[in-house]
């Protein structure tokens, strides 16, 4: 599915980074919706987790938020 939504948008699957990964794009999301505020039970929610601690430690890249 992730393949067919990414050449339907144009994007290679894979690149001389890497591949598009479905859980980097989670991360990406998950870590995009801290950086601007979204409180952590919103975050889940988004995420559909059902403990939000696998939405705060796994998914959520804290070397990207702004902790200065």
């Amino acid at each position: 599915m992730l393949r067919a939504d990414l050449a339907l948008a144009g994007i290679p699957y894979q690149t001389s980074d890497g591949f598009a990964d479905f859980h980097s794009l989670r991360v990406s999301a998950a870590t995009a919706y801290a950086r601007v505020g979204m409180s952590l039970r919103s975050r889940q929610a988004a995420m559909r987790h059902t403990d939000s601690r696998l939405t705060d430690t796994v998914y959520t890249d804290e070397r990207l938020l702004p902790v200065a």
